[in-house]
């Protein structure tokens, strides 16, 4: 595949990348209800508890109980940004898409970077094109960790790529160490898969020709690795008696199988794009045998066996609350195989059409498809619980105590904006006391013991709704425990307790519900 010059990688690419990159920070200039609901309700949980720790609170969602149910680098990074802005809440939220522009651009910077000897500027292009794909893009501005991850992901790319090509030195060691522990730092199990991978094969590739320099420049990746992750390991035992997180807990199933098939009809180009960059991987190696050609795919082969791994831990392990942004890591494949499409399809155009013609007709198409992917975009954003949640958070916020006690699932939009003290009643920013309580059937003494006034839930249709032969109504709202499967404890609301009900909204599949807000005691 033919290179490019770095005039035209500047020109074309890079500038291409940095449009992006300032498009995705003009999301901070919009209106109030449309930033606020252009981020995911898990990022305010981010946002939250960053708040807090800025605060000197300590590390809590609710300022009631302590909780770990986040991945650290991230939310360390949140912290100086409450400071900047002065603690306030919806500068917070804006300066959110400041920083996605940011680590867009830098994660694409090193994708570029390294494949830039490698296919052509139409390629490249294309790839860069992808990235506004709606469900690309939701990975990229969602305000989660996935795009620190994949930042990261794609540096140990580039360098493992240098470190295989060439003797695998102390400093590469080094460097790759501290990715590793960083990447887990920002999202757990990809870390963790990488680390293992990347020590294997170093281990496996190089063994017979670096003797002890292999061993050296191996064990470095790994000893640096545990010094960077054992702390926030040791503080979750210390603190929480558990060394995983309290989300990690609840969502995952490990080591009892849970073989979930619809994650791959949900998700299904993350599946079908991993699987055919492997087949890929495996005609370049065989079309391309020799040594140097086969080293130069190592690194290629890390990451795609890291999707794979990843891929096949959804599938079996994942018991609850699957979103796409965890899918972050197999966007780096895909780029990889878009960009050499796109370079087969660009040189199609220039042999079918004139050189010129067929240059524009493809930049043509990449615009439309471009345009046509931001206006879905825009035309669903308000079209979830976010936009219910915001307007029941400023009505919390200007009707009620500020030291008023609320209950809620799904609490991250709620909680960040309302400045009330929320209680999450899914348990991912909890803590295990919770579980145990769901557990026991003592929901009740639960929320009393902690001063609960209101329960809030964002979709009345979560409730089963009652009307006896007097005509008086009341909704039962079932919360499960889920560390340990098949308890829970189901909390009884009357429709005479209802302070607030939201105007009618659309939910993801399609249901017209209320949020609404009922006085618990």
């Amino acid at each position: 595949m033919k290179g490019i010059g770095n005039k035209d990688f500047y020109r074309y690419v890079i500038i291409t990348v940095l449009a992006i990159s300032f498009y995705i920070a003009l999301f901070s200039l919009l209106p109030d209800s449309r930033v606020v609901c252009s981020l995911s309700d898990d990022a305010y949980y981010y946002l939250q508890i960053s708040r807090n720790i800025a605060l000197g609170n300590g590390s809590t969602f609710d300022g009631i109980n302590s909780t770990n149910g986040y991945h650290p680098l991230y939310l360390l990074i949140l912290i100086p940004i409450h400071l900047l802005v002065n603690f306030n809440r919806l500068l917070a939220v804006r300066a959110i898409f400041i920083l996605q522009g940011a680590l867009y651009f830098f994660t694409l910077y090193m994708v570029v970077k390294k494949l830039k000897s490698e296919v052509g500027v139409f390629g490249l292009l294309t790839m860069v094109i992808l990235t506004l794909y709606p469900r690309f893009f939701h990975i990229l501005t969602v305000g989660m960790e996935s795009l620190l991850s994949l930042l990261l992901l794609s540096m140990i790319w580039f360098y493992s790529d240098g470190f295989f090509k060439g003797e695998g030195d102390l400093k590469g060691g080094f460097v790759l160490g501290i990715l590793c522990g960083l990447l887990t730092l920002s999202r757990l199990e990809v870390g963790t898969v990488v680390t293992a991978l990347l020590v294997l094969v170093i281990l496996i590739v190089r063994f017979r020709k670096w003797g002890m320099r292999a061993i050296s420049s191996a064990l470095i990746i790994p000893l640096l690795y545990v010094i960077m992750v054992m702390p926030f390991l040791i503080w979750n035992y210390m603190v929480f008696n558990h060394i995983l997180t309290i989300s990690a807990s609840l969502k995952s199933s490990y080591p009892n199988i849970v073989f979930n098939w619809r994650y791959i009809l949900t998700y299904p180009e993350y599946y079908l794009g991993v699987l055919v960059f492997a087949i890929y991987l495996l005609y370049s190696g065989w079309r391309r045998r020799g040594g140097e050609v086969l080293r130069s795919l190592i690194s290629d082969a890390l990451i795609g066996a890291t999707c794979i791994v990843l891929l096949l831990s959804f599938l079996l392990f994942a018991r609850w609350a699957h979103f796409s942004h965890y899918y972050a890591p197999c966007l780096l494949p895909i780029f990889i195989l878009v960009a050499v499409a796109g370079d087969y399809t660009a040189g199609a155009f220039k042999r079918i059409f004139r050189p010129v013609a067929g240059r524009t007709i493809f930049i043509s198409l990449l615009a439309i498809f471009a345009i046509s992917s931001q206006y879905i975009v825009h035309r669903d954003a308000l079209k979830t619980f976010k936009i219910a949640s915001y307007e029941g958070a400023m009505w919390a916020k200007e009707n009620t105590d500020k030291k008023a006690i609320f209950a809620m699932k799904d609490s991250g939009t709620f909680g960040y904006l309302s400045g009330r003290r929320t209680v999450n009643l899914d348990g991912v920013v909890n803590n295990f006391e919770y579980q145990e309580h769901l557990k026991q059937g003592r929901l009740d003494d639960y929320l009393s013991n902690i001063g609960v006034d209101y329960i809030v839930q964002h979709a009345l249709w979560g409730c089963k709704r009652y009307v006896d032969v007097y005509g008086n109504e009341t909704y039962e709202l079932y919360l499960p425990s889920r560390l340990c499967a098949g308890y829970g404890d189901s909390l009884i609301l009357r429709e005479e307790d209802i302070v607030y009900k939201s105007s009618d909204y659309m939910d993801r599949s399609g249901n017209i519900t209320n949020l609404a807000i009922w006085r618990y005691r």
